[in-house]
C-alpha cells in the first residue's frame, strides 16, 4: 500500500486474475472493506464457491504474531488511538532519534547501526516513552512533542521491530 493506505495496482502480481475475480473497482473496493464477521461468512457461504471460505486466518495464515482478534476489534473501529503505529514509530527514530544519535547524515538508518548503538536507542526510546506519555501535545521541548506524539505509547515489541532487534 502507499502512504496513503491505497493498494497500488503495479504492485499486485498477477493484475489479470485480480480483475477477473472482483469484475469492477467498485467491487474489489467494497470486498476490500466489508467486515470479517459472520455475516461475510453467511454471505460467501451463499454464494456456493468451489473454493475454501476466506477468513482473516486463513490470509494471514504463517504471520508471525499475528492476532486475529486484535485485528477483528480494530475493523469494528474500537482503535486504541493512545497507541502510536508502527509506521509513526519509525518515522519518530528516522526523524529524530537516528540524527541525534548520529548526526544528520544522508545514509543514516537503523540497518547501518551497530547491535550496540540500537540497544541504546531501544532504551533511549523506551525511556522517553514512559517519561512523556503524559506530557501535553503543547510540550515542544521533547522530541515526542516535536513530532506531535506526546501522549502517545509504543511496546517493546513495536520499538523491537522499528529497530530491527529481533
Amino acid at each position: 500500500m502507499g502512504l496513503n493506505g491505497q493498494l497500488l495496482r503495479e504492485d499486485i502480481i498477477d493484475t489479470s486474475y485480480v480483475e477477473q475475480i472482483y469484475l469492477t473497482p467498485r467491487n474489489f473496493i467494497f470486498q476490500m472493506n466489508r467486515l470479517s464477521d459472520e455475516r461475510s461468512l453467511e454471505e460467501q457461504k451463499r454464494e456456493k464457491s468451489p473454493t475454501p471460505l476466506i477468513t482473516i486466518d486463513v490470509i494471514e495464515k504463517g504471520t508471525a504474531d499475528f492476532d486475529t482478534r486484535q485485528l477483528l476489534l480494530n475493523e469494528q473501529g474500537r482503535v486504541n488511538r493512545s497507541m502510536m503505529t508502527d509506521l509513526e514509530l519509525c518515522r519518530l527514530i528516522d526523524s529524530f532519534y537516528l540524527p541525534w544519535l548520529k548526526g544528520k547524515d544522508e545514509g543514516v538508518s537503523v540497518y547501518t547501526c551497530s547491535l550496540q548503538e540500537k540497544t541504546e536507542l531501544f532504551d533511549v526510546i523506551r525511556f522517553d516513552l514512559n517519561r512523556y506519555r503524559n506530557a501535553p501535545t503543547q510540550d515542544r521541548r521533547t522530541l515526542l512533542g516535536r513530532a506531535e506524539l506526546c501522549g502517545k505509547t509504543a511496546t517493546d515489541n513495536q520499538l523491537r521491530r522499528c529497530l530491527v532487534l529481533r
